[in-house]
């Protein structure tokens, strides 16, 4: 049987933590490592984490001072032996069958990445499926055509992928620890570019805990991986009408930093984050979005300013809500 290596970064969850890492525990594929990274936790994480390795030998936990969560994931790649590897949060669980169903598929498909779905849980309960739109092997063109249309995040997230790990070895293939957001899809975009087979699966065994507004998302990230499926997109031959779809994204960004910018001067510093041609299909957007692209578009920053903060002023006068 293969080994899987399976990365938790820890960092200050001890209250989620057991219930992660029994989870893991009770896999029902058993051949797996799990290489626990300690980010330098201020709780009782390490404790836990050390009462895990004591009762189960295939667990191991690493300590370190705190670098973030890239750094704590790159540690874990450089220290797995096995030949395939997974990632998993310790305030977040999976189903006791994920691994051998990514195994499975992995397997079946000769895939170097498996994509699966996600089991979102919000705090009122509710639970929200994530899921690949198409199934079974896909070729590179149909895969950055499902990136470019994709709008739930599914290619992004870290914990719903299996990877081939001679792949991420070979290619040197690491979480960009200079990224405050998004460093898990620009390490998937990496490995999509590098990869030779994908497979998607419909099989959501991934219970991943969020709260809403958790953190901002810098724009300067967002529009970097945007750009980057825009010029895989392009290498792999997918049509300049799919490719629309995120020079929209990166219009949506420029206009929701627009809106919310302090001042003029801020506003002509977002201004360094994009392209004269990112704003060469604004026909079909909404008229207030479109006018304020082509303002930012020829440099009118303080016309711009100007606009949003007098727009801002009527609609909190009569009591409507702003973005």
């Amino acid at each position: 049987m293969e080994l899987v290596s399976i990365v938790i970064p820890v960092y200050n969850c001890e209250t989620k933590l057991k219930r992660c890492l029994q989870s893991v525990q009770k896999q029902t594929y058993k051949d797996i490592e799990v290489l626990i990274v300690n980010d330098g936790s201020t709780d009782n994480s390490l404790q836990v984490c050390e009462e895990f390795c004591k009762q189960d030998v295939r667990f191991h936990v690493f300590n370190q001072k705190n670098h973030g969560v890239s750094y704590s994931r790159n540690q874990g790649i450089k220290k797995a032996n096995g030949q395939y590897l997974m990632f998993v949060d310790g305030d977040d669980e999976v189903l006791p069958d994920m691994v051998q169903q990514y195994i499975v598929s992995a397997k079946n498909g000769r895939a170097d990445v498996v994509i699966g779905g996600l089991q979102m849980m919000k705090q009122n309960g509710d639970i929200v499926y994530k899921v690949p739109t198409v199934y079974g092997n896909i070729d590179k063109t149909k895969l950055w055509e499902m990136i470019c249309e994709d709008n739930t995040g599914t290619f992004g997230y870290v914990p719903n992928k299996l990877y081939r790990l001679q792949l991420i070895v070979e290619e040197n293939i690491l979480f960009r620890e200079d990224m405050s957001a998004q460093e898990d899809l620009e390490f998937a975009l990496s490995a999509f570019s590098k990869c030779k087979k994908v497979r998607c699966i419909d099989y959501c065994g991934y219970r991943y805990y969020y709260d809403i507004g958790k953190r901002e998302m810098p724009l300067v990230d967002l529009v970097s991986n945007q750009r980057k499926i825009l010029q895989q997109a392009k290498n792999a031959g997918v049509s300049s009408q799919k490719c629309k779809n995120i020079k929209r994204k990166i219009q949506d960004a420029a206009y929701v930093s627009i809106f919310r910018a302090e001042n003029y001067k801020k506003i002509k510093q977002i201004s360094q984050l994009f392209k004269k041609e990112d704003f060469g299909y604004i026909n079909n957007l909404p008229k207030e979005m479109k006018m304020s692209l082509f303002l930012f578009s020829h440099q009118r920053y303080f016309i711009l300013y100007v606009y949003f903060r007098m727009r801002n002023s009527v609609k909190r006068i009569l009591g409507k809500e702003t973005i």
